[in-house]
């Protein structure tokens, strides 16, 4: 793909999630928090499957926007699953953790993933993410409620 091609994937990602976003933000109202982020992290874990299988262009922007999907469904929810836990005081704090432990977690899931990546290919690497995504899917559905 062309570098504009993959500008246009990366927009149209964000176009589902902005779509998606403000539904799933009226069912996370309506029947809670934890559906939509188990639903979310499904989805993702299934797109990084599909990723590590893709081998043409339109395969590529099939599981591309199903991570827009995702993160359409778990971004909002799993901001308003941090409020609900904070309490009203805590909150700032809360969203301060929140966003410190995402973004630290974020320098090794990538180095992790581009070690991967060079050492045994972007099959190897999809499908240990997915793995490790849907290990975190089981352990939200079974420790938090």
């Amino acid at each position: 793909m062309s570098v504009v091609e993959l500008l246009l994937l990366w927009a149209a990602m964000h176009l589902i999630k902005v779509v998606i976003a403000e539904e799933a933000g009226a069912q996370t109202d309506r029947i809670g928090r934890r559906p939509l982020i188990l639903a979310g992290w499904g989805v993702y874990a299934a797109a990084l499957v599909g990723l590590a299988g893709t081998h043409t262009p339109i395969m590529l922007w099939a599981w591309s926007l199903a991570l827009g999907f995702h993160f359409g469904l778990t971004e909002g929810a799993e901001r308003a699953l941090v409020r609900d836990l904070a309490t009203p005081a805590a909150r700032g704090t809360a969203f301060g953790w929140f966003h410190m432990i995402v973004g630290m977690v974020a320098i090794p899931a990538g180095l992790l993933l581009g070690v991967l990546w060079s050492e045994f290919g972007v099959r190897t690497a999809f499908l240990v993410s997915a793995a490790i995504a849907a290990l975190a899917t089981l352990g939200f559905w079974r420790y938090v409620r």
